[in-house]
């Protein structure tokens, strides 16, 4: 909110500045504008299938632009995800994030960024107050929304149940993860400062320089993702919307990565962890590269500000990750020159986990589990009697419509009780059972506690009718 306020003060100076800032303005107008249209895109695609009151109402808050802080109040009090919505709040949270920062945030530290270093390098020119505090500030409200995101993610109790060698990685000291958050909040903040500077240094000298920059970039990557099979996103989205989607969606991450070093887009259904890190290095050396290389249109106090600066932010660099390191758990240090696509984190995850590591299966694009699709449906069709009769909390709704219908057993099969298939809890001491007639007799609840000391009760009078249908005399 503060980041959109000073926003439209450095707007207000640009307009009061004339034909000498009306690019800059220009350009801060269409970063809020487009900021404004991608919220109310997601607005509209989460609300699509509910009333009109609650599109508008959705809308009224993005343009009074207080979508932040509604979300973060949705996750805070705990709200789930509504019927026929799209995302669930944690991701609806996350995904307008991720917008503010593309086409708000991020747009505006190099807008504001180019108006000063052009300020500093004309002859008796002054640097704006106004728009070095929006820098400043700017800057570090787009750090701390990166680690917000990967703090949020990675601390999240399901995300952790469901993708345990993935999430994990902040400590549980609470001094160590309030260090830690500081930490990869000044890291993204230092990533948008050298990224910035080092396109913006470019369009200096040469605006075709930063263009070709940007482009040779994003062909690298694009093509690094094809050639590895890795374009399509874990979203579900299929044919001619779908390649718009997956292309819009990698492209969204990508820029954000480049510009904040975001820890969660290390994850393999993103940039993966090799990629990820070698990407966050890349504008220290690119910088450290032109200022060697470069005869360009600076004056000397212009160039030896930016030697200064580009130092500077160097080391903060080094030292950041450094602390970084050596503060997360171990184990998950991995994750970040893992070369895994998000197709194999998906099957890995599968074939190893717990039944609530399967079952987000089906959350991902069908070619993320296509190549092993036999033992996913063979998992359904063995199990799905049990859950019915568990309950397990990952088998909701949304669960069982995400199941394509031809993998659901048929009725008559999941009237059967398949006992044989509920796996005990192997660390669990064996309980003996009280018998139907011993639990009448001492007028015990009318409830069995299934072995191995499983929570799941079973009604008797569930039970029995269920036998009944099953041609059995009981």
């Amino acid at each position: 909110m503060s980041d959109l306020i000073t926003d439209i003060l450095v707007l207000k100076e640009y307009w009061e500045g004339g034909e000498a800032t009306l690019l800059f303005r220009n350009l801060t107008l269409a970063s809020l504008l487009v900021s404004v249209a991608l919220q109310l895109l997601v607005v509209i695609v989460q609300n699509r299938k509910k009333r009109l009151s609650k599109i508008l109402k959705e809308v009224g808050i993005v343009l009074l632009g207080m979508k932040s802080p509604w979300d973060a109040y949705k996750v805070a009090s705990g709200a789930e995800r509504e019927k026929d919505a799209e995302f669930d709040p944690m991701m609806e949270m996350t995904v307008s994030k991720c917008i503010e920062m593309f086409a708000e945030s991020l747009p505006g530290i190099m807008i504001q960024l180019s108006s000063i270093i052009k300020s500093l390098n004309t002859e008796g020119g002054t640097i704006s107050h106004v728009a070095v505090t929006s820098l400043f500030l700017s800057t570090f409200t787009t750090g701390f929304v990166s680690a917000t995101i990967s703090y949020d993610l990675d601390t999240d109790p399901i995300n952790r149940e469901q993708a345990p060698a993935f999430y994990g990685y902040i400590p549980d000291s609470k001094r160590k993860r309030s260090i830690l958050f500081l930490t990869m909040m000044n890291m993204a903040a230092v990533q948008a400062l050298l990224k910035s500077l080092l396109v913006v240094t470019l369009g200096s000298i040469d605006p075709m320089y930063a263009w070709s920059y940007l482009l040779a970039d994003l062909i690298f990557y694009f093509g690094y993702k094809l050639l590895r099979r890795d374009f399509t996103t874990w979203m579900p989205f299929y044919g001619v919307l779908g390649l718009i989607v997956h292309f819009l969606v990698r492209l969204c991450v990508k820029f954000i990565a480049d510009y904040t070093a975001t820890i969660h887009f290390r994850h393999p259904k993103e940039l993966g962890g090799l990629y990820f890190s070698m990407n966050s290095i890349s504008p220290f050396i690119g910088m450290m590269v032109l200022l060697t290389l470069m005869e360009g249109p600076f004056n000397d106090n212009t160039t030896e500000v930016l030697k200064n600066v580009t130092a500077f932010l160097g080391v903060a660099l080094f030292t950041l990750t450094s602390t970084f390191f050596l503060l997360i758990k171990g184990k998950f240090r991995r994750t970040f020159y893992s070369v895994r696509t998000g197709a194999q984190q998906t099957q890995i995850s599968f074939l190893t986990g717990e039944d609530e590591e399967k079952a987000i299966v089906f959350g991902n694009h069908t070619s993320y589990w296509y190549p092993i699709k036999d033992k996913v449906e063979k998992w359904v069709q063995s199990g799905w009697h049990c859950w019915e009769v568990e309950k397990p909390e990952w088998f909701n709704d949304h669960f069982k419509d995400s199941v394509p219908g031809h993998m659901k057993p048929k009725r008559s099969k999941r009237r059967q009780i398949g006992v044989a298939n509920i796996k005990p809890d192997k660390n669990a001491t064996p309980v003996r059972r009280g018998s139907f007639l011993v639990n009448a007799l001492a007028k015990r609840p009318n409830k069995v506690a299934p072995a191995a000391n499983r929570s799941t009760t079973i009604d008797i009078e569930a039970f029995k009718r269920e036998i009944r249908k099953s041609g059995s005399v009981f």
